[in-house]
């Protein structure tokens, strides 16, 4: 599946360098192209596995050394019982931003999903563990170790229309201090507290064509006051399936 399309972010940077600025953010629109494969071999019992390759980009209109191209591959067993779907996805991600090296990320999310019975509708839990090991040539150390949890919910159709509606917590803590950004003496390691909410849209419209949307409301919390922020991102475009 090709998805191509445009996105509003109203806080694109976080620029430590100058806290002022920071506190602010800096809002702009971007074009997006982003492409989904993936490979799942027919399974006679109730184990099953899945394998997937993505890839992402985005072109700034303003911000273009915000601009980032990120591939992801991931490996995922899963184990179907009645309603239940137990589910373990292994996801390795390379990032570049600016055509620089940005970050290597390894996640791992296990996931419960249930069907409701007679329905086209779904329920999630899921956890997840990430460590992110950071590339850029900032001169910050940002490498991270992440954890959280979220829970979704899925109406889904005959074909590839779908709503889901889904909500995620995550605490990330950075080997930097607060007092490498330059905002403070603070000598404890940066923490942010991440909540999401995110409202994702898609619509078959012929065979082989579908429209999309996503609205994603972001709030972070930091003991790094610079990185303390509300953000939002509505991005919406076309699909193309083959």
């Amino acid at each position: 599946m090709l998805r191509i399309g445009g996105k509003y972010d109203t806080d694109v940077e976080v620029a430590y360098d100058n806290v002022e600025d920071s506190s602010a953010g800096k809002e702009d629109v971007a074009g997006v192209i982003s492409l989904f494969a993936g490979f799942a071999p027919q399974s006679p019992g109730i184990v099953g596995f899945r394998a997937n390759y993505a890839a992402y980009a985005d072109f700034h209109q303003d911000l273009d050394e915000y601009n980032v191209f990120e591939q992801m591959i991931s490996l995922e067993p899963r184990l179907e019982m009645g309603q239940f779907i137990y589910s373990l996805p292994l996801r390795y991600t390379f990032a570049v931003e600016d055509q620089t090296a940005d970050y290597h990320r390894l996640s791992l999310s296990p996931t419960l999903t249930y069907k409701l019975p007679g329905r086209r509708h779904g329920m999630e839990v899921y956890g997840i563990v990430s460590r992110i090991s950071d590339k850029d040539d900032y001169e910050v150390d940002e490498d991270v170790v992440s954890g959280g949890a979220g829970i979704g919910y899925l109406i889904f159709s005959e074909n590839r229309s779908y709503i889901r509606l889904s909500g995620e917590y995550q605490n990330t803590v950075y080997d930097a201090t607060v007092s490498d950004y330059g905002a403070s003496d603070n000598t404890e390691e940066r923490s942010d507290n991440i909540l999401t909410a995110r409202l994702d849209v898609n619509y078959q419209l012929f065979l082989a064509l579908d429209v999309y949307g996503t609205y994603s409301y972001i709030d972070t919390r930091s003991n790094c006051d610079i990185y303390d922020y509300d953000r939002q991102i509505v991005e919406a475009g076309i699909a193309l399936n083959f």
